[in-house]
């Protein structure tokens, strides 16, 4: 019922301009059915061909998912620290100067992070030593 104007910027686009259609009068007389003749075509035979052979590549082997994190045993100081709003992973390891960096604290706690990626306000995490 909008014409283009349902699709502004793919008639502009396209260069194509046109209003609303305007909703037929019941007072307009529909056009009879006229019946057309069916054209008479010969018909002709198309000759059979085969598809050009393709070379398809042996399947590879699919990648491997990538490894679960397996952490090693990681000695404990016993000292914790409790996570605040901003901090991440890497933060808490600069800030608190631990050998090994991030990975090492997200090593150290694994039954508390299961994405290093993702630490929440009030985790305490084990600092390791």
């Amino acid at each position: 019922g909008q014409g283009w104007g349902a699709w502004p910027a793919c008639s502009a686009k396209l260069g194509l301009r046109g209003g609303a259609v305007a909703p037929q009068s019941a007072s307009v007389a529909p056009v009879p059915a006229t019946k057309v003749p069916a054209a008479k075509v010969p018909a002709t035979k198309v000759p059979a061909t085969k598809a050009p052979a393709t070379k398809v590549p042996a399947a590879k082997a699919p990648k491997a998912a990538p490894a679960a994190r397996h952490a090693a045993a990681v000695a404990l100081s016993g000292k914790t620290y409790t996570v605040k709003s901003g901090d991440s992973l890497s933060k808490i390891a600069a800030q608190l100067g631990i050998a090994g960096g991030w990975q090492q604290l997200a090593d150290a706690n694994t039954a508390t992070i299961s994405n290093p990626n993702l630490v929440f306000p009030g985790q305490v995490l084990q600092l390791p030593a």
